[in-house]
């Protein structure tokens, strides 16, 4: 009898759709980067804010130097598993060397993932958008002639930069990403305090990249991802501006 490891076959047309797969429309790595754990379950460090206590390091010859003692707490943390199949129709696996055939099992492979991925946008943009996992004080709801789409008495810029300051106080550290969900993009690259900013060339097109630049961040992202939900398309990320402070190297 053969072993299951000589009855595995690897379909090298899937396999190479999912390595590596990702939805370019997807933001939820922008703000919850992936981390390697060992384990299914397991402790994590979170460090305190002694890390931003100034302690005195002036030192006299023969005395003793000042030890410093960092906290840290240790929180608990466990994964869930998810898994869904794709099927591939028994007539497209007749022929597995027909270009169509490969097609098919390419794209169930690719729809598959997507139906994965989508969870975890939809989960990270509820996690980010909940004001009831800020601080007091954290969040903020533009109204009137506040709001960014009148162009005469709003002002993304200086609002951003303002909510910049207010997560710097928070938690010691200005926030280095912005993300952006579609909809709110749409009026913030033609607004007129924002694109007259940059240049005074009319045809000068406000990008990401450039409205990172201008309020002093180091990447900006722009949500575009839907859902198809009670027969209808709707945007995953809402109207909420997200500012956060992630690490490069998490």
């Amino acid at each position: 009898m053969s072993s299951p490891k000589k009855q595995a076959v690897v379909d090298p047309v899937t396999t190479a759709v999912v390595l590596g797969y990702v939805n370019p429309d997807h933001c939820w790595d922008f703000l919850f980067p992936a981390v390697n754990v060992p384990g299914l379950s397991g402790k994590i460090v979170k460090f305190s804010k002694e890390d931003f206590r100034r302690v005195s390091s002036l030192h006299s010859p023969g005395s003793n130097v000042a030890r410093v003692k960092f906290g840290h707490e240790s929180d608990s943390y466990s994964l869930e598993t998810h898994s869904l199949d794709g099927i591939v129709y028994q007539q497209t696996e007749v022929a597995t060397d027909h270009m169509p055939n490969r097609v098919d099992r390419a794209r169930t492979a690719e729809s598959t993932l997507n139906a994965m991925t989508l969870n975890h946008e939809y989960d990270a943009a509820q996690t980010a958008r909940d004001p009831s996992n800020y601080d007091a004080g954290s969040t903020d709801v533009l109204s009137g002639t506040d709001q960014w789409s009148d162009f005469d008495n709003s002002d993304p810029v200086t609002d951003i930069k303002e909510r910049m300051e207010v997560v710097r106080s928070k938690i010691g550290a200005k926030p280095n990403r912005g993300l952006i969900p579609e909809k709110v993009w749409l009026k913030v690259s033609e607004h007129p305090k924002v694109v007259g900013r940059i240049s005074n060339n009319s045809d000068q097109i406000m990008t990401p990249e450039l409205f990172a630049r201008l309020v002093g961040l180091d990447k900006v992202k722009i949500a575009g991802s839907t859902e198809f939900a009670d027969g209808e398309f709707q945007d995953i990320w809402g109207k909420d501006v997200v500012l956060a402070r992630v690490a490069s190297n998490p």
